[in-house]
């Protein structure tokens, strides 16, 4: 239907209307009919020109689109950059199957080139749309407001970098005042065809199958089904008892065993967590922190201007800081070899955090100590808890192939979402 310019309101557009071929999508149809024309030869040809086709699943890739924005209520299910008096017409999969239909049974009498359109003679406007998908998904009246192209394609532009997925195109904002009709004479006369269904009546039946199962109903319509994860939980968990207990059993005990060989595996991160201990532990002693008693002129003069404690005395403070952090971090490894013990592995991970922010807190005299504590802490931290499998993590949360985190709109260890933050990290180190 879109290879033909938009019309207005009132005036239904008919196959003769004028074609556009201002987006390359139209402009494919545009060409592949020709060469059709071209090249058919004496073989009859009949052009369908269907509008956009659904059926009780949804299975409408802006329909599916328009309903989850409103079924998660966001922001951009209350905005439309275009005209809310504006619509196009849709068309039941089982219509568009009846059309086909009946083409193959009439061939015979049908012109030699038979452009048609297929749609239905109800079209909703998208403010009525709205309305009807607020009505029906949360039983309350949908409020939707113009906004300037320019303020939509800035906000398409940022969901966008914040999302992959994400579906609205700055394309897609400059039509959004087209407006379709159709004048369906050449169905009825041709085909004795018209439509048996309509989208407002279908509306009900499939925003029913949403609320039924919401994540299926994203899966089949290729939406991201991490944004209604909860709700999966929340069936998954009134549906446990349909897993016989024995399989239950027999699951928790692989997914044991799995584990406990993944964490054996990497027994090598605690020894070697083990060895920063020591060395941290030791280091005060390698350095002569205890028996420095004289400092730099700049750390007299800063001593001075803060009113620190003295610097021998901050001097031993750090040391002690990391002889007792050190040996907490060898006794915390050594419990980190069981596998019942992932509590030390957050603890290790704690003490590893605080050596990031002692020298600052301390006004570290030393240099020397200062970066051996931010090393030690980095690492710590990387080994503990990155490096490793983290402890505590869900059987269920670990088996869900799905990339997307429960809750989350979209994946935040894509290289998009890293690399900002690690440059930003580098900055800081530095």
């Amino acid at each position: 239907m879109l290879v033909h310019q938009a019309t207005e309101r009132g005036r239904p557009i008919d196959e003769a209307a004028s074609l556009s071929a201002a987006l390359p999508y139209r402009e494919s149809k545009i060409l592949a009919e020709a060469l059709v024309r071209e090249k058919r030869g004496r073989i009859p040809a009949v052009f369908l020109r269907p509008a956009g086709v659904y059926d009780d699943g949804g299975h409408s890739a802006f329909l599916a689109q328009q309903i989850a924005r409103i079924y998660e209520r966001r922001l951009s299910s209350h905005v439309y950059p275009g005209d809310l008096a504006t619509g196009q017409p849709s068309l039941h999969l089982e219509d568009l199957l009846d059309a086909i239909e009946r083409v193959i049974d009439r061939r015979r009498d049908l012109p030699t080139e038979f452009p048609v359109l297929l749609g239905e003679a109800d079209v909703m406007t998208y403010d009525e749309l709205q309305r009807d998908l607020g009505r029906l998904i949360h039983d309350e009246a949908w409020a939707t407001h113009t906004i300037p192209k320019t303020a939509a394609k800035a906000g398409v532009w940022a969901e966008t970098v914040l999302d992959e997925d994400a579906f609205i195109r700055p394309w897609m904002v400059d039509i959004s005042d087209d407006h379709y009709e159709l004048d369906l004479t050449a169905a009825r006369t041709h085909l004795g065809w018209s439509s048996r269904h309509s989208l407002r009546q279908s509306l009900p039946d499939i925003v029913a199958g949403l609320k039924a199962d919401p994540f299926a109903w994203y899966r089949a319509n290729k939406l991201n089904a991490a944004r209604v994860a909860d709700d999966k939980a929340e069936v998954a968990a009134s549906e446990t008892h349909a897993i016989p207990p024995e399989q239950h059993r027999a699951m928790l005990s692989d997914h044991a065993r799995s584990m406990q060989g993944m964490h054996f595996s990497m027994l090598w991160v605690h020894w070697l967590t083990m060895g920063l201990g020591l060395w941290l532990a030791t280091a005060p002693f390698v350095f002569g922190v205890f028996d420095q008693t004289e400092f730099s002129s700049a750390v007299q003069s800063v001593t001075e201007d803060r009113g620190l404690w003295p610097a021998a005395f901050r001097n031993t403070l750090t040391g002690w800081n990391d002889v007792i952090c050190g040996g907490l971090i060898m006794v915390f490894a050594a419990f980190s070899m069981s596998p019942r013990n992932g509590w030390a592995q957050w603890a290790n991970a704690v003490i590893g955090v605080w050596l990031l922010g002692a020298g600052i807190l301390f006004w570290a005299p030393s240099a020397a100590v200062y970066s051996n504590d931010m090393l030690v802490g980095a690492l710590v931290v990387a080994l503990t808890l990155l490096i490793p499998m983290m402890p505590g993590m869900s059987m269920e949360g670990m088996m869900d192939e799905t990339d997307t985190p429960p809750g989350w709109t979209y994946c935040p260890s894509t290289y998009l979402q890293r690399i900002p933050i690690i440059a930003l990290g580098v900055v800081g180190w530095c």
